[in-house]
């Protein structure tokens, strides 16, 4: 009788906190009535704002009269890319356009500005970004055209320095910091710029307010500079010192963790945070209407700085924009584990965003997102999306969402019909509703969007899952993934016929390619982990579109059944990935992997393989080359032991696995036998450089295999260091 007592208190708070997804005692409701204003009125108004560019084209251009219409249209579409939810067309229709401009002899420096803004964020390589974007501001300057018109280069400029880091050591960088002040400061002292442009213009400085003790010295001259213009509004320089003392607050404090603040740093922390509130405040006050003030307050409710909740702030930002995106994502953080708060609470928040139907906005989406974040919280391991009700809101959702007239794919908004079908497809699979994901990913053809690839988190996988087990073979395949997924590791050889026999007949059954790939994959890896067992190396190969292997940083691509390579996918970051199957430990690994180019001397990067601690993720262990120091290291709970090694552009590693001991070798030389009876290596193994790279150099991982190890045949080879 108690355990069901129990099992029913359970019951209720399961249905309080995720069946029902009720607000909070006294909560206000997120306003659903169309009659709270949205982003559509701000658009409006950033639009009439950035037509100036379009009247100086018309003004100062020496285009062909024929061209002149469509670049106009051009300079349109890029505003309308850039608005803060963007509008059609898409990017990609968009170059289309300049393409064709290009082809009928435009040579406008305005136009290719614009061209310019567009395209190089999305450049590899940051440096031709840097120069393509300083050549299109030569041509401005030689121009006729106002100064005002350099305004979304010089932003663009300004803020492609702090994403990539590429110019901050070029001659031109303080130009490009001197320019963005003046101007910035130039916009918000310009009396033409009425109060709604002014919220434009808050919007706008968004970049100019970085987290970095430089950004912090850009910052203080971007605010002072403009609270000097006599015509400023004051709810403008409200706003910017209130970006600028939060700001130099998190410069006093740091970002590590609390206890490495000084008592200094902490007492400076707190002065300029109770600033920043105060300047937020003042601007909340001169108009409360305006949703910026509040949404920001938000954090400074978070971090101490306010009376009132985060949720009353919330509220009130909301009332003002209903869709102020800025203000949901705050309103989540509050909510985090990280901030006090918990999952329930964050889902609570998702389900709300959900029950507005408001798909003429973002809100809805909102859900999805919530969703993400708690899956990323938990390690991605899943459960949130198989909740109960999960998938029955996101499909209302994402169902609602295309079905709105205002995201028809090219007339509306950006995240068009085509766009929600795809993310409602990778949300399918996510769910395990593989029927659904399917019957969309038929329906869409080739008009699948990116996003299906970045809601899927692995989209080559998903593709496989989702075709597999709908296909011809699905009911082998499902069953060949029930008996590995039932049986406790390490598989026997038994299990693992039977479930190579079930994915061979599917593999035969179904003639789809995704279906082909993805039971080729389990295929060879069974064959792998039979090997393994066997006491056998056992060699984990690469299938083409890499099903086999989970890419967890940068982008990969086969280049051969043995060997693959990585690049980052953002300047300044690690290039990791892992095999899907791998058999516990003890383990003795061998694999090659190397660069495309030696690093600079001066840069620090760390090439090898990292190893989660069995059922602690967050803890690492390393076994990997420092480009810097030459020395071959093992990390190990903190204890790190080094070698002096010679480096060379690819290096064979083995590393030997165990509890309690490992073992490094470096092109046939030891390195290090390290011992420690904390040590408690999971099969979760990531090759690759877990250090910032540049997009410019990349990694290549080759000759993977596996084999049983016995570490007690094979004595430590060198005594453990105190």
């Amino acid at each position: 009788m108690e355990r069901r007592n129990i099992s029913g208190l359970c019951l209720l708070t399961c249905i309080l906190l995720f069946g029902n997804a009720g607000r909070a005692v006294g909560q206000k409701p997120i306003p659903k009535d169309k009659k709270t204003p949205s982003e559509a009125t701000f658009a409006d108004e950033t639009l009439k704002l950035w037509q100036r560019d379009i009247d100086a084209y018309r003004k100062h251009t020496k285009d062909p009269e024929a061209i002149r219409p469509l670049a106009e249209e051009f300079l349109r579409a890029v505003q309308q890319n850039r608005l803060p939810t963007p509008h059609e067309p898409p990017p990609d229709k968009t170059l289309e356009m300049w393409n064709k401009l290009k082809a009928q002899g435009c040579t406008d420096p305005l136009v290719f500005a614009y061209y310019a803004t567009i395209v190089s964020p999305e450049l590899k390589f940051y440096r031709e970004a840097w120069k393509l974007l300083n050549k299109a501001a030569g041509g401005i300057s030689k121009s006729d055209y106002p100064f005002e018109c350099r305004w979304k280069l010089t932003t663009t400029l300004y803020s492609l320095g702090w994403s990539s880091g590429y110019p901050m050591n070029r001659g031109g960088w303080p130009r490009v910091r001197e320019a963005a002040v003046t101007m910035a400061a130039m916009r918000v002292g310009d009396p033409t710029i009425g109060l709604e442009g002014q919220r434009v213009v808050v919007w706008e400085l968004r970049d100019f307010f970085p987290g970095h003790p430089t950004g912090r010295k850009d910052s203080e001259t971007l605010y002072k500079t403009c609270a000097k213009m006599p015509k400023a509004d004051p709810w403008t320089i409200n706003m910017l010192a209130g970006f600028y003392y939060h700001v130099l607050a998190w410069d006093h404090r740091g970002g590590g963790y609390a206890s490495d603040v000084t008592p200094e740093g902490s007492r400076l922390f707190r002065e300029n945070l109770k600033k920043a509130a105060e300047h937020f405040e003042k601007a909340y006050k001169l108009h409360p209407e305006f949703p910026e003030a509040a949404g920001e307050m938000i954090s400074a409710a978070m971090e101490g700085g306010s009376d009132l909740t985060p949720r009353e702030w919330f509220d009130r930002s909301v009332a003002a924009q209903f869709d102020y995106i800025k203000a949901y994502y705050k309103m989540a953080n509050s909510l985090t584990p990280r901030q006090g708060g918990n999952h329930e609470g964050m889902y609570r928040f998702g389900c709300e965003c959900a029950d507005t139907e408001r798909y003429d906005t973002n809100v809805p989406m909102f859900f999805l997102t919530i969703l993400y974040s708690i899956d990323t919280g938990l390690d991605f391991n899943g459960e949130v999306w198989k909740r109960p009700g999960v998938y029955a809101r996101a499909k209302r959702v994402l169902e609602g969402m295309a079905r709105d007239p205002t995201r028809a794919d090219g007339k509306g908004l950006q995240l068009n019909k085509s766009r929600a079908m795809s993310i409602h497809a990778a949300v399918a699979g996510l769910t395990g509703e593989y029927a659904d994901a399917r019957r969309l990913l038929d329906e869409l053809d080739n008009r699948i969007a990116k996003d299906f690839t970045t809601w899927s988190r692995y989209p080559a996988v998903m593709f496989g899952t989702i075709y597999a087990l709908t296909g011809k073979g699905a009911d082998d395949a499902k069953k060949a993934l029930k008996l590995l997924d039932q049986r406790p590791a390490p598989l026997s050889d038994a299990t693992l016929r039977d479930a190579r026999s079930l994915f061979k007949k599917a593999l035969d059954a179904d003639e789809h390619n995704w279906s082909k790939i993805y039971c080729q994959s389990w295929l060879d890896d069974i064959d792998a982990y039979l090997a393994f067992n066997a006491g056998q190396w056992a060699d984990i190969k690469f299938d083409p579109k890499l099903v086999g292997w989970r890419p967890a940083n940068g982008m990969w691509k086969m280049k051969n059944e043995n060997s693959a390579e990585g690049i980052v996918e953002k300047h300044y970051d690690h290039i990791l990935i892992r095999p899907a199957v791998v058999p516990p430990v003890p383990m003795e690994i061998e694999f090659n992997l190397g660069f495309s180019a030696l690093p600079r001397a001066s840069s620090r990067k760390i090439l090898g393989l990292f190893v989660r601690q069995r059922n602690q993720k967050s803890i690492v262990h390393g076994f990997y080359l420092d480009t810097k120091s030459s020395e071959a290291c093992v990390s190990i709970l903190g204890k790190v032991k080094k070698k002096k090694m010679g480096l060379y552009r690819t290096n064979r590693f083995r590393v030997q696995l165990a509890d309690g001991r490992a073992v490094l070798y470096v092109n046939d030389e030891l390195c290090v036998d390290h011992s420690d009876n904390n040590l408690h290596p999971s099969s979760d193994l990531y090759f690759g450089c877990n250090s910032l790279m540049t997009s410019d150099i990349s990694v290549t991982l080759g000759n993977v295999r596996i084999r049983k190890w016995d570490p007690t045949k094979e004595p430590p080879k060198e005594k453990e260091t105190p």
